[in-house]
């Protein structure tokens, strides 16, 4: 019979404590009272492997061999004609009779050349004429084309347009030779020039003239024109320009004339 709710609810937290642990330990005492007590007791192993060393082969080990049937064996069917062969003796050859050596008869060395200039007369013997070494004059070649008069730029291999216009650059005066200045560019699609970089050089530092030329090219660059596009609307590519510098002696330079 369940009791009536109101005393389910009347019940405080320590009383349900208090069940629970009774109930534990009414579990706990069972497990005691009906466990059995007996002591473990090591069973007996039965049939044991046992390892036994052996110093020969016996006709059971020679049965698992896997190599029994597989190849020759000296224990297969095939092993006295395989594996049991009869020595034989290799006869030997020795050579007994000593070398006997062609004679040679000094006296007569020389003697075939003799016949031959004996039987032929001089004028059948004609030196080989070779011909007279032809001399000539090579036509000389140009160590380096000519440079350009005036300086030029153009545009790089991999650039996918070409220029339309661009500005006409005067020879800079410089005391030594100037490398080309490498701008990179944004163009649009109608060729103009959005932006422009310039593109650093690898290798020796860069002299004043050579800096003042790099400069003069970032600031030139955005008055080139590339040709416009078919497509209006295709958005801005990057190119490559290429400035090539002719220098002339400047004025403040030694001269070696």
């Amino acid at each position: 019979m369940n009791a009536p709710a109101s005393i389910l609810r009347s019940w405080s937290l320590t009383r349900w404590f208090l069940l629970i642990a009774l109930t534990f330990a009414a579990h706990i005492g069972f497990i005691f009272a009906f466990s059995a007590r007996k002591p473990i007791e090591p069973r007996q192993a039965e049939r044991a492997s046992v390892l036994r060393l052996t110093t020969g082969f016996d006709e059971w080990q020679a049965l698992n061999d896997p190599t029994l049937f597989a190849r020759p064996h000296a224990n297969g069917f095939g092993g006295a004609a395989w594996m049991r062969r009869q020595g034989f003796s290799i006869p030997v050859f020795r050579w007994t009779e000593p070398p006997r050596l062609l004679a040679l008869d000094a006296g007569r060395l020389g003697e075939f050349f003799l016949d031959q200039i004996q039987s032929k007369s001089a004028s059948e013997f004609q030196s080989v004429k070779l011909p007279l070494p032809e001399f000539f004059i090579p036509a000389p070649s140009p160590i380096m084309r000519p440079s350009p008069e005036t300086s030029a730029v153009r545009a790089s291999e991999l650039s996918k347009r070409r220029l339309q216009y661009s500005p006409g650059l005067p020879p800079r005066p410089a005391a030594d030779l100037l490398t080309n200045s490498v701008v990179q560019v944004l163009a649009d699609s109608d060729g103009r020039v959005i932006s422009a970089k310039l593109l650093p050089q690898s290798g020796a530092p860069v002299s004043t003239d050579q800096r003042a030329a790099d400069l003069d090219a970032l600031r030139l660059a955005p008055t080139v024109r590339f040709t416009p596009l078919v497509e209006k609307d295709a958005h801005p590519g990057v190119e490559m320009l290429i400035f090539e510098w002719q220098t002339t002696l400047s004025t403040n330079a030694p001269t070696n004339l």
